[in-house]
Parts: C-alpha cells; structure tokens; sequence
C-alpha cells in the first residue's frame, strides 16, 4: 500500500532536501534523506535502515507541481463545502510542494512522518494534503476529498 501526501507551500520558494534532511535529523539521527543521482529535487527517506518514503520538491511552474494543483482546485470545485475556499485559496497562492509518496514502512508507522510535518507546519506556511482524506492544517482536517 502506498499513497501520496504533499505539502503546499504559500510563502516563498520550497525547502531544499538538504535542509529538510538536517532538520529530521535534529529531530531524530536514525533520518537520512538519500538524494537521487539525477534529480537534485528528489530522494528516499529512511528512518534507520527502513525505506519510508519517496521525498520530491515542486515549484510552482514545473508541470507536474502546476497540474496537480489544477487538479485539486477541480475536485475541490465539485465541493459544496464552504472550507473548501481556504484549500483553494492556499492552491492558488502555492509557490510549491513537499511531495512524499509514503511506501509500506511509512504505512506502518505513519507517526514517524509526523516530524517532517510538524517541522513544515512550524516553520512554513500552507496546507497538508493526503490522498483520499483531504486538507489538513496543523490541527484538523479542513476540508475532506474522499
């Protein structure tokens, strides 16, 4: 099982996976970030020797951060929720994304990916989003994409 939870981001440019790497290790030295070879924006995310997560960073204008932002405002304009604005609000201001495809380590032990976003919450502004679930500020769900 595996799933996708992303970070948008509303205040200046993302985080660099160095610098999300030092501050899980602050955290916890049994974090490391494994930088792909080819892609500087992307690596695993490993708790110990466990793999947990695929980590990418989008910036607003690279495709692929643009259309899944285009396509959550589209879901979430099928929604009658009145929340749904302060998601859409967020997506439209997004300057990019924390993308983590979360992989069966990461199932399992889900609280472990809480430092990544507690840091995220503490330090940057925007939303979480998890797949099949919703938005979510640092306290609740905002609005539920199901």
């Amino acid at each position: 099982m595996s799933y996708f939870m992303r970070f948008m981001l509303t205040d200046g440019a993302p985080p660099s996976l160095q610098t999300i790497a030092e501050a899980l290790k602050s955290v916890d030295q049994a974090f490391d970030i494994v930088q792909d070879s080819v892609d500087s924006n992307a690596g695993d995310l490993y708790y110990g020797d466990d793999l947990y997560a695929e980590i990418e960073i989008n910036q607003r204008g690279d495709p692929l951060c643009d259309e899944d932002i285009e396509d959550f405002i589209e879901e979430l304009n099928k929604h009658d929720d009145p929340k749904r604005m302060i998601a859409l609000d967020v997506l439209n201001r997004a300057t990019g994304m924390v993308v983590v495809h979360v992989l069966r380590a990461g199932h399992e032990n889900p609280a472990l990916l809480d430092a990544l976003w507690n840091w995220l919450f503490t330090t940057r502004e925007g939303l979480l989003q998890i797949d099949e679930e919703g938005f979510f500020d640092q306290e609740q769900r905002i609005v539920s994409l199901l």
